[in-house]
């Protein structure tokens, strides 16, 4: 259940919110990951706890994604575990619909702060920021090698792309978030149904 009143945010961030899509049995990832955004956004995150694993059932899981299209899409269906991510996920987006924000991070719980300045004039968050397109739907944070500047390149760090690999930290419009709950029923773990969107 996430909560009404959100932790207030420096301005300067230009971010509604930040959530973190947690597994409640990793004790030690919730507390890692209040220091780590405590430290580099100097706010406290709001945790998506609903929807572990262990909570949801096989009709929930059933319901929730198409196994015929994930066998079609990624050629398997999601475990239990991947579908109880993808969930988290989805209550952002629909709670970003039901309260209209506009500019929410979303981070998984094992996500790492590669830049700790982002409030910075001159930081590179703030220069994405600066050149953010107002028609975005998501701008990834997260780096996995090659898929690192694939697209059309927009700005020396915004590249317009269809293709995301990870879900551990990303900005999400509520454009983005009304896309995602659209394309339910769910055809992928989170970094691919994202793709497919």
């Amino acid at each position: 259940t996430l909560p009404v009143n959100l932790p207030l945010i420096n301005p300067v961030l230009g971010l509604d919110a930040v959530f973190v899509t947690h597994y409640t049995p990793l004790t030690e990832r919730k507390a890692a990951m209040v220091e780590r955004v405590g430290t580099a956004l100097d706010t406290t995150p709001t945790f998506v706890e609903d929807f572990d694993r262990e909570s949801i059932s096989d009709d929930d899981v059933s319901c929730f994604g198409n196994s015929t299209a994930q066998l079609a899409y990624i050629q398997r269906i999601a475990k239990k575990g991947e579908v109880s991510l993808v969930m988290k996920h989805f209550a952002v987006y629909y709670y970003m619909v039901k309260h209209s924000l506009d500019n929410v991070l979303i981070l998984e719980d094992d996500a790492a702060f590669y830049h700790s300045d982002w409030a910075g004039e001159n930081s590179l968050y703030q220069q994405i920021i600066k050149d953010l397109p107002v028609d975005y739907d998501m701008i990834f944070f997260s780096s996995f090698g090659a898929n690192r500047k694939k697209g059309t390149k927009v700005t020396d760090n915004i590249y317009l792309s269809q293709e995301s690999r990870v879900a551990s930290m990303y900005l999400c419009s509520q454009k983005g978030a009304r896309n995602m709950l659209r394309s339910l029923p769910m055809v992928g773990i989170i970094d691919f149904h994202m793709n497919y969107a």
